[in-house]
């Protein structure tokens, strides 16, 4: 069995549960490799998880994760209401806990930093790839984002907004500062403040 085969199959051991201990185990008495050759793949999955999950159908991937985050964070919720003692209660508590973390680091953050406008103008440089909190840090040291900018109705109009973001953006301590404007086909706000339009 090739390299790819390999991970794809320790994809799928990770999809059904199993943990990385049960993976490695499996996959080097199935496949005939050493232990240390599938710990280096978990090593390493930053490196090919993107090129293997390029070639699949991402969405899928993607739903079947989501899938099988919630399927752990059932189990655990029906073992909290059923468990008899404090410490079981605890565990499945924890077990939900790593779940709902995972699950975020897996479906809302990458949905989060894959911002194609930003990565665009930027060469890729702040791509999200699952375990890569580090480009989180990075676009949080690196990028402010506008996110909203909300005038009293009574001072609506009179070009206010435009004034404060105007005269705020050179005293932001980041190299860049962005902002997501769904609306600004229609009402051109951000590029009155000298912001350029991606």
């Amino acid at each position: 069995m090739d390299t790819v085969s390999r991970w794809l199959e320790l994809l799928k051991l990770e999809d059904l549960g199993f943990s990385q201990a049960e993976i490695v185990k499996e996959l080097s008495q199935k496949l005939g490799c050493s232990e240390r050759t599938v710990y280096y793949d978990f090593e390493s999955r930053a490196d090919w998880q993107p090129v293997i999950q390029s070639v699949v159908d991402s969405e899928a991937v993607l739903l079947k994760v989501v899938n099988r985050y919630e399927q752990i964070c059932r189990q655990a919720s029906v073992r909290l209401l059923t468990a008899a003692n404090e410490l079981a209660q605890l565990g499945a508590l924890n077990m939900m806990l790593k779940a709902n973390a995972a699950l975020f680091e897996a479906a809302v953050l990458p949905e989060v930093l894959a911002c194609v406008p930003r990565n665009m103008v930027f060469g890729g440089r702040y791509v999200f790839t699952p375990g890569g909190l580090n480009k989180a840090r990075l676009i949080n040291e690196e990028i402010a984002r506008i996110s909203r900018v909300v005038i009293h109705p009574k001072f609506r109009g009179i070009g206010l907004g435009a004034y404060l973001v105007k005269e705020t953006l050179p005293r932001v301590d980041a190299k860049v500062v962005e902002a997501l404007a769904v609306m600004a086909k229609y009402n051109p706000f951000f590029e009155k403040t000298g912001m350029l339009r991606v």
